[in-house]
């Protein structure tokens, strides 16, 4: 009987129109696109033939660019400036949605001019606000200090550059045709900066010449959440726009997450490792270098950062790396860059005699980085279940945790890492406390060493112990006896 139902039901389907399953299969976030792929073979040709059809930079930026031939050449112009896009469009992109009539492009300021004349001469026209001389040509000349005429800059509460933080963009120019817009955003550095920037997570996502990359796909696009970023309570004006854009498209904001998840060293959230463009917990949509023969990677992946946590903020923290004029800068997470800039100075010589691309360089040092720092934790992540114990504690426990002695060296290695990051970003709050017949909250960790050879800095973990002492956590090391 499930057989003749399941064959009903994909006879049903069948004989929709594919412009109604087109509608429904717009609708599935990419987990569960990729699940109905896998579920039969029919599932698997429509969900082949949707994603052929919509994953294709033709559909990212086509309804911007709808000259003969313009949406080749804007994928060669992404090439050669850099230029990424961000915003509503590359969102759209990754819901499967055409709503977005803004394009924000994000350039290094010396790259703006060619991005702007190339605007102009493919149907755009500047639109000049108050602050704007009424020539691009002119307005970019002042600003970038090439024209004599000494006026200083202003920006107003602009709202086509409202969602980056104002600090990252050092200026923009707004181009229209029609009801489309496309506001160029220029950065001192790397155009990623305007992404690393952003509000909150939802916008993190990408466009490049290259694919299209979500940065945090499980928050955006399957719990339909958003963290903010470098925001709190009350927001300014400005602020609170950006986040409207965002719940307007049905995002939960999300203005903490809980500490189990920040210390999880294999969330996307956690401040336990770095997080590079590219990793395992970004959605990456590759495009078809349609573009002229010449291909040049994008090298997206070389920029990397790491999240933290105040009392007040979430963050993302990153550092410029600049190896020698005139290479490209980089941006790499503050934990990476004593590393980075250390196993550079041995190459160096190579890529200032030629013989290496900096990027190829860069990109390989981190690459060694990530593989050094993945064998170093491995066993943190296994120690994090019991983490997760001494955490679940403080909401109820009355006994003393007992800890095993095969995991105790594990274990006393990671929540050391863990209380560093603690003190340093101010997590560690009490605010579950433990509720005990007594007045005082308190949670006693025992530490089982029998039968285990630990190697411990005894001073690191007094000092540790001390810490945690003022948070009502006891820490015990025993030998227990059978």
């Amino acid at each position: 009987m499930s057989t003749s139902m399941s064959e009903s039901t994909l006879g049903d389907f069948s004989t929709l129109p594919l412009e109604v399953l087109e509608e429904i299969i717009k609708q599935l976030s990419p987990v569960a696109l990729d699940s109905l792929s896998r579920s039969c073979k029919m599932f698997r040709v429509l969900t082949e033939a949707f994603v052929a059809h919509w994953h294709t930079f033709d559909h990212a930026v086509g309804r911007f660019f709808t000259g003969d031939g313009h949406i080749r050449e804007f994928q060669d112009l992404m090439k050669v400036t850099g230029l990424l896009v961000s915003g509503e469009a590359a969102l759209d992109f990754f819901v499967h949605a055409t709503t977005a009539t803004d394009l924000h492009a994000l350039s290094n300021i010396l790259q703006c001019l060619i991005v702007g004349d190339w605007l102009l001469t493919h149907g755009y026209l500047f639109a000049p606000k108050d602050f704007h001389l009424d020539s691009f040509q002119d307005d970019i000349a002042r600003f970038q200090g090439l024209n004599p005429i000494d006026t200083t800059i202003q920006q107003e509460d602009d709202e086509d550059i409202r969602d980056l933080h104002r600090e990252c963009i050092v200026h923009s120019w707004l181009f229209t045709k029609g009801s489309m817009t496309i506001t160029l955003s220029a950065t001192s550095g790397p155009p990623i900066e305007g992404i690393f920037s952003c509000h909150s997570t939802g916008e993190m996502n990408i466009l490049s010449h290259e694919a299209a990359y979500c940065l945090f796909p499980l928050m955006t696009l399957v719990q339909n959440r958003t963290m903010l970023i470098r925001l709190q309570s009350p927001m300014e004006r400005s602020e609170n726009l950006a986040i409207r854009k965002q719940t307007n498209r049905g995002l939960e904001v999300v203005h903490r997450p809980s500490a189990l998840l920040c210390a999880n060293i294999t969330s996307s959230l956690s401040f336990l490792s770095t997080r590079h463009i590219g990793d395992e917990h970004c959605y990456i949509v590759p495009f078809d270098n349609t573009a002229d023969i010449t291909r040049r990677p994008d090298f997206l992946e070389c920029h990397s950062w790491s999240m933290a946590y105040t009392r007040r903020y979430n963050l993302f923290l990153t550092k410029i790396f600049k190896p020698t004029t005139p290479t490209p800068a980089f941006i790499v997470s503050p934990e990476d860059k004593a590393l980075i800039m250390a196993r550079f100075a041995v190459i160096e010589n190579l890529v200032s005699d030629g013989l290496l691309a900096v990027e190829v360089a860069v990109l390989a040092i981190q690459q060694f980085i990530r593989d050094w720092r993945r064998q170093r934790t491995r066993g943190n992540s296994k120690a994090f279940a019991h983490f997760g114990t001494i955490v679940t504690a403080l909401n109820g426990s009355y006994g003393p945790i007992i800890i095993p002695a095969c995991i105790a060296q594990e274990l006393f290695e990671f929540v050391i890492t863990v209380h560093a990051h603690f003190r340093q970003v101010s997590m560690l709050e009490p605010v579950h406390k433990l509720r005990t017949r007594k007045s005082s909250a308190e949670v006693n960790i025992v530490f089982d060493v029998s039968g285990a050879m630990l190697n411990l800095n005894w001073r690191t973990l007094k000092e540790w112990a001390v810490a945690f002492k003022q948070y009502n956590i006891l820490i015990n090391i025993r030998r227990m006896h059978s």
